[in-house]
Parts: C-alpha cells; structure tokens; sequence
C-alpha cells in the first residue's frame, strides 16, 4: 500500500508512520504549494530511514540529487519536469542518469 502524505500535518505523517510499518509513503508536494512558496520538493520532519519512500512533486533535475540523498526513494514520480519538455526522452534519460550517479 502507498500512502500519499500530500498537504498532511507533520503529527499526521508520524501517526501514519507509525501505524502502518509495511507502507509505502509517498512524500508529496502540491503544485498550489509549489506556486505559493516558490518552492519545488518540500522536506519532511519526520524521520523516514526505517520506510520505503516514494517522492513526488516538483522534482527537478536540480532538486533529485539532494532528495536521493536524503531519502533514498525506492520510487521517484516525476511529472511536469519530463512532460512539459521538447524532448521527453531525453529529460527522462537525464534522470536516470543522476539516479544511476548518485546511487
């Protein structure tokens, strides 16, 4: 099971953690957000090293190294970053390869 943790209150994200050790938490910011705070991939305070971790919302090229770092994400979701390209297999290509160097 994947649990999206999008516009979740840090006490909701540890409750969630907490009560569902075998999940996969999908840490998730909003494109409203990303417009509001000029931000792209929000940060959670919770504690994530012992769950598998999916991640979403405002990736970049940019911004993937210090998220894997960070995370280790067992899944990436990349949206507008590769579909809002000219050249989509190239945008992609160039993911996996910051996936494959940092990893």
């Amino acid at each position: 099971m994947m649990i999206d943790l999008l516009n979740t209150s840090v006490f909701t994200q540890q409750a969630l953690h907490d009560a569902f050790p075998r999940a996969i938490f999908c840490l998730h910011t909003s494109k409203d957000q990303q417009e509001v705070n000029q931000k792209t991939f929000t940060v959670s305070e919770v504690k994530w090293d012992d769950r598998l971790i999916a991640v979403a919302g405002g990736i970049t090229h940019g911004t993937l190294p210090a998220i894997l770092k960070k995370y280790h994400p067992h899944v990436c979701i990349i949206g507008s970053a590769i579909t809002k390209q000219t050249n989509r297999l190239e945008a992609s290509a160039q993911f996996q390869r910051i996936i494959r160097e940092v990893n």
